[in-house]
């Protein structure tokens, strides 16, 4: 193979060696001996640099000039004696021999082999490209002498641009030896002799063609981007039409487009092309070509672009390839043929035969379902846009990529690839959170692990105040992991970034792909609902870790990123060869990295896919139910501390054999007015993920070693709303869950809500050695949490529970709020020697269903002895619970005692035992102390006139202002 490739190469060496020499013999016949102008020796001295100087000999320079002008070759014979390999052309993954062509690249020399004659082009836009390029064109002998000397100046040094760093100066004719003549490998270099050469050929194509013919060429060759090259191309691409019919307004525009073809472009940025051409017609007015009348008509004269579309089948993704290939040949993973010396040549001048990961079939019903159904949705929601990515876990390889609804639409800017485009990915972003605490602490932080979903105040660095509130603004109050992220809860997730740490998330979302969000302190807590931007392309790749149980699968990265991201990038490519067969590029079997544990992988994979977990949120037919076993997660992003405003609806999910992820939106950014992720980027999604796996059996997520399961306590709660005030008490303690842990993990403590304890039936408080064994009640209890070096529990926490009536054990900062049964006053031991005895206590708790007071003589009397004082239902009561009325009394020692009943623990019982002295009416004066230790205020309901409260024994009683049961 290597002595034919020689052959061939040797013998096109030798016809370009015979046409070389048979165009000099031409040239010696036609004009005799050859005579270098006069004029020459000057521009001659100044750029040889040292190598021809001012007093040099003359035949030194004549040597040097004969030597290059040997080389010269008119530019249509370069389509013979070039070694260019030709076009480059992209393809599925079935390659050049069985695939689909997907996209060919222009040609550079497509101009040259399909010329349009000088006088087929506008004369407008010769003369508008003549007063841009070189004013002095027609004048000058191949040299554009004003700038060659600027030229001079600055690659000299002798002005503020570097040593060979400053502008080229070159003349029409220069640019077309530059583009055509002078060697692929030589055309990038900034150095002296090639300047000499590229002036000494453009001398003599001036002496041996006319002007004519060398503005033909070079209008033929220039590049006017949007793969346009030759002015014949670019015509028809920019105003469909031939360049013999341009105007003066758009021969202006083209003329402007080559010196920056990308920058210029009017299909991206008119603005600045309208400038440009403003430019190129001031331009024309200063050279005499127009006067300034027809040059302001022109710039005010509306411009009717053609149709943007032209043949390519996945556009986005093609363009992604163009940007791969030169990543990988700039970090030397392509190699180069005797013919390609620089990487941006390799496209252009390669003749490269690509074949990708590109799966042509899917990436047809990729398009088509997205358009389907982003129609079906457009006017309800506002979302003109949307794309779509599908990469193979097993591989890493990209099997479809859309990056918008339509490629060539101007009106949502198609051409902005939104697959690789920076969006903030709301709730999707949460699994990357959890799975970092899973692997952080895997104790506390797995599916089981309670967090609290009340209402929190979040001060950010700048000291604003940020308050995450849930999708339907309610707080469920005590919640598993396993259900806020199932069911997309915002404020545990918040709460979990916080505590798991910014910087600890963001390490864990680098590992597993995302590549945006470089540095931690610029972001916070709120990363995990969208705070930070990434990629549709990073973000599925980042799902496909947790598709593989952590496994990332690939190719070493071509991206320059810091150390500690991830080190392989999806797959696009799998081999490049030349047009002649010559591989350049091969992807071996897609290399491997364990990111991420596969057990937290798994137990994220396992949330994702549990169809009853997310029903609180979703309901159990949504569009992330497929007829297979399915992971996926939606997202929603807006303007912060707006929920009204929604510019981002995301839904990434996988199976063991696809992963898929979807953005809607508007490329411009402009909100949406109406819908959810679910129905907008979630019904794609589903339509996408049945047809792609249409025909292929369902498979099961691989259960990795490493996991146990065990039972924890799951509060079931009801959110009570103030009408359903009566409704009984909830016990959060009163179910179990079967959980996923890591075997070495499995928490010791439940789940660190529930605990066994001992509680003080009356208060709700711990029991103690102070406490009656009658009134010890023994059994798991939830325990509110208290941060550490804070004093008592988060006030949120306690007013959700005592507002859904929710049992749980007090903690003593709270005073006796929890207190089922309690008389405050008379107090243990009082002596009553009046008529009517105010009675002051508690009866309350969230499991109070009634309350009522009694009394019976003697110091341990039995329940059927006492009698009745008050009996209230439903209801409960601080401060004043009755006057009791001791008239009548035989004198001696009697038991008041208040019973409130409990749906948890039945009746609660609080005693008080006093001695009634039968002197009625008469004042106390032991002690001194007054015969009423307080005084009653108001009417006595039956029009009596206040009572003294019949305490001879002073007591402090509780305040009665005391917080309501």
């Amino acid at each position: 193979m290597k002595q034919v490739q020689q052959s061939i190469r040797a013998r096109r060496l030798r016809q370009r060696h015979l046409l070389l020499q048979r165009r000099r013999r031409e040239r010696e016949r036609s004009k005799g001996k050859r005579t270098v102008p006069l004029w020459w020796w000057g521009p001659i001295g100044m750029l040889a640099i040292g190598i021809i100087v001012a007093g040099s000999a003359a035949g030194a320079a004549y040597g040097v000039y004969l030597s290059y002008a040997d080389d010269l070759v008119e530019p249509d014979a370069i389509l013979v004696t070039e070694s260019v390999l030709g076009t480059s052309k992209v393809f599925d993954h079935g390659g050049p021999q069985e695939g689909k062509l997907l996209f060919e690249f222009a040609d550079p020399l497509s101009g040259l082999r399909n010329p349009v004659r000088i006088d087929e082009i506008s004369l407008q836009l010769i003369n508008a490209t003549v007063s841009t390029e070189d004013a002095s064109f027609f004048e000058n002998r191949g040299v554009n002498f004003r700038g060659l000397l600027r030229a001079g100046v600055e690659n000299l040094g002798l002005s503020e641009a570097e040593f060979l760093e400053g502008s080229g100066g070159s003349s029409i004719t220069q640019q077309l030896v530059k583009n055509v003549l002078i060697p692929v490998e030589e055309r990038t270099e900034r150095s002296v002799s090639r300047k000499i050469k590229e002036t000494i050929l453009a001398v003599e194509l001036t002496n041996q063609f006319s002007k004519a013919q060398i503005l033909e060429w070079y209008l033929n060759t220039i590049f006017y981007g949007n793969l346009a090259y030759g002015v014949g191309a670019a015509s028809l691409r920019y105003f469909d039409k031939p360049p013999s019919a341009l105007t003066l307004s758009e021969a202006a525009l083209l003329a402007g487009l080559p010196q920056a073809p990308a920058t210029y472009d009017p299909f991206t940025n008119l603005r600045l092309a309208k400038a440009r051409q403003a430019e190129v017609l001031d331009l024309m007015v200063q050279h005499g070509y127009i006067s300034q009348l027809q040059a302001e008509f022109a710039k005010s004269e509306p411009l009717q672009f053609a149709n943007q579309e032209f043949d390519i089948v996945a556009p986005h993704f093609v363009f992604y390839v163009r940007d791969r290939i030169e990543a990988l040949c700039q970090r030397g993973r392509i190699s180069f043929t005797a013919e390609i010396y620089e990487c941006s040549d390799l496209l252009t001048h390669g003749g490269l035969r690509i074949t990708t990961t590109l799966d042509v079939a899917m990436q047809a019903t990729a398009e088509e379902i997205l358009r389907r159904d982003l129609a079906s949705f457009e006017e309800q929601t506002g979302a003109r846009n949307a794309a779509l990515v599908a990469i193979h876990p097993k591989t890493g390889e990209i099997l479809a990529m859309v990056g918008s609804r339509d490629f060539f639409r101007e009106d949502i800017e198609g051409q902005v690839n939104l697959a690789t485009s920076l969006n903030s990915p709301g709730s999707a972003f949460k699994p990357i959170t959890y799975v970092a605490g899973f692997i952080q602490d895997p104790e506390r932080w797995n599916p089981g692990t309670i967090l609290w979903d009340v209402p929190l105040a979040y001060e950010e660095v700048d000291g604003t105040i940020f308050s995450p509130v849930n999708f339907d603004g309610i707080d469920r109050g005590p919640v598993s992991v396993r259900s806020a992220l199932a069911n997309s809860m915002n404020i545990p997730a918040f709460r979990a970034a916080d505590t798991i740490g910014v910087t600890y998330v963001l390490d864990i979302a680098h590992r597993m792909g995302i590549t945006s969000m470089r540095d931690p302190s610029q972001f916070g807590p709120s990363i995990t609902l969208g705070g930070g931007d990434v990629s549709l392309l990073d973000l599925a790749y980042a799902y496909s870790v947790l598709a593989n149980n952590g496994v990332m699968r690939g190719q070493r990265t071509v991206s320059d990123l810091p150390i500690g991201h991830r080190e392989l990038d999806p797959i696009a490519i799998l081999e490049i060869s030349d047009a002649r067969g010559r591989l350049l590029f091969q992807q071996d079997s897609p290399a491997q990295r364990q990111v991420i544990p596969a057990p937290q992988a798994y137990q994220i994979t396992d949330i994702l896919s549990d169809n009853p977990a997310r029903s609180i949120l979703y309901g159990l037919n949504s569009t992330l139910v497929l007829d297979r076993p399915a992971a996926a997660k939606t997202g929603t992003a807006g303007d912060p501390h707006r929920n009204d405003v929604r510019r981002d609806f995301w839904t990434v999910g996988y199976t063991p054999d696809l992963v898929a992820g979807v953005w809607v939106g508007n490329a411009d950014n402009s909100p949406m007015t109406g819908g959810t992720s679910s129905r907008t980027a979630g019904l794609i999604w589903h339509d996408f993920m049945r047809a792609a796996h249409t025909g292929t059996q369902p498979s099961e997520f691989a259960v990795p070693e490493g996991l146990t399961t065990a039972q924890v306590y799951l509060p079931q709660l009801t959110l009570l709303s103030s009408e359903r005030q009566g409704a009984p008490p909830q016990d959060p303690c009163a179910h179990r869950v079967t959980e996923l842990f890591i075997q070495s993990a499995v928490p010791k403590i439940e789940n660190k809500i529930c605990f066994e304890v001992a509680i003080d039936r009356t208060t709700l408080l711990r029991a103690d050695e102070t406490t009656a064994n009658t009134q010890i009640e023994e059994g798991f209890f939830l325990i509110p949490p208290v941060e550490e070096g804070v004093a008592a529990p988060d006030a949120a926490i306690l007013n959700w529970l005592r507002s859904n009536k929710v049992v749980y054990v007090r903690h003593e900062s709270e005073g006796e709020i929890g207190s089922i049964a309690v008389i405050h006053s008379p107090i243990n031991g009082a002596v009553l020697d009046g008529d009517f005895v105010t009675v002051r206590g508690r009866a309350g708790g969230s499991a109070l269903t009634g309350w009522s007071l009694a009394y019976a003589p003697g110091p341990a009397p039995q329940d059927e002895e006492f009698t009745s004082i008050v009996s209230m239902a439903g209801q409960g009561i601080s401060g004043q619970l009755e006057r009791w009325d001791v008239r009548g009394l035989a004198p001696g020692v009697y038991v008041l005692r208040l019973i409130a009943e409990n749906d948890l623990f039945g009746e609660t019982v609080a005693d008080v035992h006093v001695r009634i002295t039968g002197n009625a009416g008469r004042e106390n004066d032991e002690e001194g102390a007054p015969a009423a230790a307080e005084s009653e205020s108001g009417d006595d309901p039956n029009g009596n006139a206040p009572e003294t409260s019949g305490i001879s024994e002073s007591a402090d009683p509780e305040n009665d202002s005391a917080e309501p049961p």
